[in-house]
């Protein structure tokens, strides 16, 4: 019997004296996925962000494609002088400014038939004055 205790011991010594390595492996183990972890919440907020600014960005392009789109209309139209005409745009709002002035009132009107074919779903403000800018 003595050499089974004595096997026993042997094999819990053996036990006792790797635990601690154990232990520290899965220390470390836990701060690397923990760290890992804090890595990957970084890099989802960054795409987040990331995202954020894209569609921001998608936001001001289509209002000002919009713009650009109605001041060509306008400037292809030959019943309106265009040169004198600003056109702004507001999403939030969806509504399209037209500022300026223009030669005649059938050109003011002519200008807002315009804007409103090419701005679907938006308000048109015609602030259009009628006369020669100074």
């Amino acid at each position: 019997m003595r050499k089974s205790t004595s096997a026993s011991t042997r094999f819990m010594a053996l036990v006792l004296a790797c635990a601690p390595v154990a232990c520290s492996n899965t220390v470390e183990g836990v701060k690397k996925d923990a760290k890992e972890n804090r890595v990957e919440e970084r890099a989802e907020k960054a795409v987040e962000k990331v995202a954020e600014a894209v569609h921001e960005a998608g936001h001001e392009i289509r209002v000002h494609a919009l713009a650009i789109e109605i001041k060509a209309a306008l400037v292809a139209d030959k019943r309106v002088e265009a040169g004198g005409i600003s056109v702004d745009a507001n999403e939030d709002t969806r509504t399209v400014t037209l500022k300026g002035s223009v030669p005649s009132e059938a050109q003011r009107e002519a200008a807002e038939r315009t804007a409103r074919k090419k701005a679907k779903g938006y308000r048109v403000r015609n602030l259009l004055t009628v006369g020669r800018a100074d």
